[in-house]
């Protein structure tokens, strides 16, 4: 007992054995067996399991997330779900954080229910579960539960980063990285959390370094070292980078572009719960291509089961098809504007651009160019390069809108980078 308490592994191993088993000697285990080089992820689960059998709540937690990450075991999201709640409810703060974030994502076989998720994951956070802050600050940063509040996510990441919790340090990178709620772009200091945690247990980092090679973002240009950080947190830890890399292989710009192969990542997403890896296997299904097979009607699903989730992009692409009529064959327009309106408001440029198009186009009623050059602005604004070419043709056309020539052509040339 004592050389398990000093951190001896073969002290615990012995104890979490014995039949019955030590719980908190199992704990402990398995927590040595998750870090370091001597790193056994499924001796660690078999561990953490054996705790949660003798009636650990820790153990029940840390097995949950095993099964939910399918590290070590098997990936079984609805047992993942039945060890958080027992955890939970014996009062354990990192089995409310696991249980709050599936509720947030409706995973696991629960119904979607994020002011509820958040409210555990908050319970967590408060109870000093580090792992909560960082999913209240993710909750906060993206507008879960509430209104976005970037301010509150910066100060939750930070603290949470503090404390030594690698998602804690990713959310407070990513803030870095991308300049968000007024804190000042800075690629080359994100790099550096983000390196932390890739190297650490936070494999969901890795496809941050990934960007950073790819657009020389607070590292030197390199392709090749890029994409072997998206392929290597594919595989460590999916769905994080697989549908990246997928994008990679379909453009042409992985190291042996192959779109089998991104067909085959963006599978890989999907399966894992990505939203975005489900619109891009349910699109390649619509014509069949990327070496899926065509099935207009599985695609579209694919599409809308997607978009169930509440993921802006899912539901612009839905809203694509119902417009056409694609997939079913049914073509609904007022259901399509609806849903683009929708994310367009959420913030998705793309979304914008489409509903831009629909008005422009006089879908669904008269064209109306003023009307439309609001929705191209705001896309443009988003950062959606085809929004751009519209607003500034319109401007250099003076349609809709008082002509400026040279305002419109900017726009133009912004829209070819």
């Amino acid at each position: 007992v004592a050389s398990c308490e000093r951190g001896d592994r073969l002290g615990c191993s012995a104890l979490c054995a014995e039949t019955p088993p030590s719980a908190s000697a199992c704990v402990k285990l398995g927590l040595a067996l998750s870090t370091g080089s001597a790193r056994d992820d499924v001796r660690a689960a078999r561990s953490f399991e054996r705790a949660c059998s003798a009636g650990d709540p820790e153990g029940c937690a840390r097995f949950g997330r095993a099964q939910y990450n399918g590290r070590g075991t098997e990936r079984v999201p609805e047992r993942a779900r039945d060890n958080f709640q027992k955890a939970c409810d014996a009062g354990n703060a990192l089995g409310c954080a696991g249980l709050g974030h599936l509720l947030t994502l409706g995973q696991g076989g629960l119904a979607k229910d994020p002011k509820r998720g958040v409210e555990l994951v908050k319970r967590a956070c408060d109870a000093g579960e580090q792992r909560g802050c960082a999913l209240l600050g993710l909750a906060r940063l993206n507008g879960i539960g509430r209104e976005k509040d970037l301010a509150s996510a910066w100060k939750i990441f930070e603290v949470a980063c503090d404390k030594g919790e690698d998602r804690g340090c990713l959310g407070k990178a990513v803030m870095q990285f991308e300049g968000l709620g007024g804190i000042a772009r800075n690629p080359s200091a994100a790099v550096t959390l983000f390196r932390r945690s890739c190297e650490g247990d936070n494999k969901d980092a890795c496809p941050y370094l990934g960007l950073g090679y790819l657009g020389g973002l607070g590292l030197p240009r390199d392709i090749a070292r890029g994409a072997g950080m998206l392929a290597q947190a594919c595989e460590q830890a999916p769905p994080a980078g697989c549908a990246l890399l997928g994008e990679l292989h379909v453009a042409g710009r992985a190291p042996e572009s192959d779109p089998k192969k991104g067909g085959e990542l963006f599978q890989r997403a999907c399966d894992h719960g990505m939203p975005e890896g489900c619109v891009a296997v349910g699109r390649a299904m619509l014509g069949g291509s990327l070496g899926l097979p065509r099935d207009p009607r599985a695609g579209s699903k694919l599409i809308l089961d997607a978009c169930k989730t509440e993921n802006a992009n899912a539901c612009t692409h839905l809203a694509m098809l119902e417009v056409r009529g694609g997939g079913t064959g049914e073509q609904t327009v007022p259901a399509a504007q609806k849903r683009a309106g929708d994310a367009c408001q959420a913030g998705h440029a793309p979304a914008c651009t489409l509903l831009g198009g629909l008005v422009v186009q006089g879908v669904g009623g008269k064209p109306d160019p003023v009307r439309a050059i609001d929705y191209f602005k705001k896309g443009c604004d988003g950062g959606d390069g085809t929004a751009c070419a519209f607003y500034g043709a319109q401007l250099a056309e003076g349609a809709g809108v008082k002509r400026d020539a040279e305002r419109g052509l900017e726009l133009l040339e912004r829209s070819c980078e």
